[in-house]
């Protein structure tokens, strides 16, 4: 079976940050499990469309930007979390050696991902992300078309290769994401169906 295929145009904010223009997503950061990872809704410009279409952002642009510098806040806070964790277990270890310390994962917070979601932020909003110039230009849409099968999204494709390309990854590792892209892809009978 070859399955079916969904474009849903995504509505997203063209926004100024800094010196440069990049497209916030403006439905689905504020649908992740962990606030990190809604730094892999800033997209650089590109795909999007004037077209209105009848799905409404989730928040204004200014709330998409707050999204992203709570996230930026969040990361901070369990760097600073990790790295005091790791202190009292490597001093826990001078008195009753237990092996080697575990990899990068405390507690279920992954430190590659936390470091990745630093790196985003601090790439696009430079080295003062609260206190960098922003300014949101205007709502545009980008077209994404849901690949699917069987009742299942198997993949996601859009002019801005960025976006199918992170949206697969989320579907792929975060439960919130997934149930959200699933509800606006595969219809609200699902939603109800999935829920029972």
């Amino acid at each position: 079976m070859f399955g079916t295929k969904k474009c849903v145009l995504i509505p997203c904010y063209k926004a100024r940050i800094a010196e440069n223009y990049y497209l916030l997503d403006a439905y689905f950061m504020d649908k992740t499990l962990i606030p990190a990872r809604r730094t892999l809704m800033i997209y650089p410009v590109g795909g999007e469309s004037k077209e209105n279409e009848s799905i409404r952002p989730a928040y204004t642009g200014d709330e998409a930007l707050k999204l992203l510098l709570d996230a930026y806040k969040w990361c901070l806070d369990k760097k600073k979390e990790i790295a005091v964790r790791a202190v009292k277990r490597m001093g826990m270890q001078l008195f009753w050696p237990t092996g080697k310390l575990r990899d990068t994962v405390y507690y279920g917070i992954d430190e590659k991902e936390i470091n990745g979601a630093l790196y985003i932020i601090l790439n696009t909003f430079g080295e003062n992300p609260l206190k960098v110039s922003t300014k949101i230009i205007e709502q545009v849409y980008v077209p994404v078309t849901a690949k699917i099968r069987s009742d299942e999204i198997k993949g996601f494709s859009s002019e801005n290769m960025l976006i199918h390309r992170n949206y697969m990854y989320l579907y792929r590792i975060d439960e919130v994401f997934r149930r959200n892209a699933r509800k606006l892809f595969l219809g609200e009978d699902f939603a109800e169906h999935e829920e029972e």
